[in-house]
């Protein structure tokens, strides 16, 4: 009994610890409850899928794929294509450049993708 109760006063210290350290770093802000911070929460996610919703997929595609393109392209070209290009025969060139791709884009592709949409998504 003795060490619930003091396990109460801990979390009753841990909090008022807590408010106060809120109310100092931000006096202007009001406090809200957990009702009012999921009602402004569920408004603000509804107002960005909402803004979401009034892009085109195609505007979407155009916009994902030019921005990745810009993020890759000297990768591409300075470690896929002119290594590549470096071969005498067409042969080789495709299947080094086969090879290279392949690799690029089980390691490297998926993470650079992702992280482009993300930013994208952001602006």
């Amino acid at each position: 009994r003795e060490s619930v109760e003091q396990q109460a006063d801990a979390f009753k210290a841990t909090r008022f610890n807590l408010e106060t350290e809120w109310k100092n770093n931000y006096p202007r802000l009001r406090e809200l409850d957990r009702n009012e911070l999921f009602e402004k929460a569920k408004n603000e996610i509804l107002d960005e899928v909402i803004s979401l919703s009034q892009v085109t997929p195609k505007h979407w595609e155009e916009i994902l794929q030019k921005t990745l393109w810009e993020r890759v392209s000297t990768h591409v070209i300075e470690n896929i294509y002119l290594p590549a290009a470096q071969s005498l025969n067409a042969g080789t060139f495709n299947t080094t450049v086969d090879i290279r791709l392949k690799q690029w884009t089980d390691k490297q592709l998926p993470n650079k993708a992702v992280e482009v949409a993300w930013e994208t998504l952001q602006e």
